[in-house]
This record gives structure tokens, sequence and C-alpha cells, in this order.
């Protein structure tokens, strides 16, 4: 895994991980039941980063993956379609 994605996996995983611990901590602080409106914010800020940090890598993967697929295909043959010819040096019919 390269130095950039093993960066991107372990601050999503740590998001992930400390969204989940801050609101655990938050409903079980006094009042218990009640968590703060901070908490919860940054709970979902910590879960759209890592969802955005695994998404982009998933798109990505998925993307490279799609172009090679496609790059390895041979080209299909184009139709002859019988009566039509394709010269160029031809002039228009009627013409001279």
């Amino acid at each position: 895994m390269k130095n950039a994605d093993c960066w991107r996996v372990f601050s999503a995983v740590f998001m992930l991980l400390s969204g989940t611990g801050l609101s655990i901590a938050g409903f079980v602080m006094p009042p218990v039941g009640e968590i703060s409106d901070s908490v919860l914010m940054f709970t979902a800020q910590a879960l759209v980063y890592a969802g955005s940090a695994f998404g982009i890598d998933i798109m990505i993967d998925n993307r490279i993956k799609k172009k090679e697929t496609h790059n390895n295909r041979p080209t299909p043959a184009l139709p002859v379609r019988e009566g039509v010819d394709t010269s160029p040096s031809q002039p228009p019919q009627g013409e001279e």
C-alpha cells in the first residue's frame, strides 16, 4: 500500500473511532442519556470524513479497473455496408 493510502486509511479509522468514542462518552456522562449537540456534530463530521476517505479510494480503484478492462478489450471491426464507396478520391456523382 502506498504511503498516501496508509495515511488516508489510518485517518479515516481514527476519525471513526474518535467519533464513536466521543458519542459513547457523551451518552454516559451526566446527564445520562442526553448527548450534547457539539458531540453529535463532531460524530457526524467524523463519519462524513471517513466515508469520503473510503469512498474516494473505492471510486478511484473502480475507475482504474474499469479503464484497464476497457483498454484490454479488442476493438470491434466496423461493419461495411454494401454499395457504399468509402474512397475519398471519387467526385460526387452527377458532377464532372
